[in-house]
C-alpha cells in the first residue's frame, strides 16, 4: 500500500514551515523532519554532560601535599569579614574595580552594571591557618560563579604567593570546602590568574 501525504498537516501548517516543503512526500520524509533536529538536541546534551562531569575533575594544580594540609579542618580559624583578611589577599580575590564586598553586603551580580562604585565579588567566607588562606567568594558578570582561592602567606610577608583557584557550587564553610575537595567536586580556574 502506497503511504498518502499528510494534506491536514501540510495545510495547516505555516507558509515556512517544513512541513509545507514535504508536500506531496511521504509520511517517512515528514517524519525525518521531525527526527533531524531530534539527533542535534540529543548530540548537544551530551557535550552539556561531557562539560558537566569535567567540572566536576581533580584539582590538579594542588599538590597532595597541599591538597592534606587544607583538609586538615581543625588548624584553619574563620575570617568573617574582608576588613579581617590581608589586603594582598583581597586584590587576589577582587572585581575588576579592586573592591571585594562584605558578605551579605550590597553588590553588582550581572553584567548589567547600574551602580559602578558597588563591587562585581562578594565574600562568603574566608578560613586561614597562619600558612594557607582560603577564600570562598562569589562573582558577577555574564554568570554568577562561586570562587575559591587558595593562598600561602605567613605572618610577616608583604606579597602573598598564589596557589590555587577553583569554582564549584555555594559552600556553607571551610569543613564544606575541605569535603569538596576530598571529593573531587571542584575545578580549577584559570580564568583569572
Amino acid at each position: 500500500m502506497r503511504q498518502q501525504p499528510l494534506p491536514f498537516l501540510i495545510s495547516a501548517a505555516p507558509k515556512d514551515s517544513p512541513f509545507r516543503a514535504a508536500a506531496g512526500h511521504s509520511l517517512t520524509a515528514v517524519a525525518q523532519l521531525i527526527i533531524n533536529p531530534m539527533k542535534h538536541l540529543l548530540l548537544c546534551w551530551m557535550i552539556l554532560l561531557s562539560v558537566q562531569s569535567h567540572c566536576n575533575a581533580d584539582p590538579t594544580k594542588l599538590s597532595k601535599q597541599q591538597n592534606k594540609a587544607l583538609q586538615d579542618v581543625p588548624r584553619f580559624h574563620s575570617i568573617g569579614a574582608v576588613t579581617n583578611l590581608p589586603s594582598a589577599i583581597v586584590q587576589l580575590c577582587a572585581g575588576p574595580n579592586g573592591r571585594l564586598a562584605e558578605p551579605g553586603q550590597k553588590w553588582e551580580p550581572g553584567d548589567y552594571i547600574s551602580d559602578p562604585k558597588l563591587p562585581r565579588h562578594r565574600l562568603i567566607w574566608a578560613s586561614a591557618d597562619g600558612n594557607y588562606y582560603v577564600v570562598h567568594y562569589e562573582s558577577g558578570g555574564r554568570a554568577h560563579i562561586f570562587r575559591l582561592l587558595v593562598a600561602r602567606m605567613k605572618e610577616g610577608d608583604k606579597r602573598p604567593s598564589f596557589v590555587w583557584r577553583g569554582f564549584g557550587g555555594e559552600l556553607k564553610d571551610f569543613t564544606a570546602f575541605a569535603e569538596a575537595l576530598a571529593n573531587n567536586k571542584l575545578a580549577d580556574d584559570a580564568s583569572e590568574q
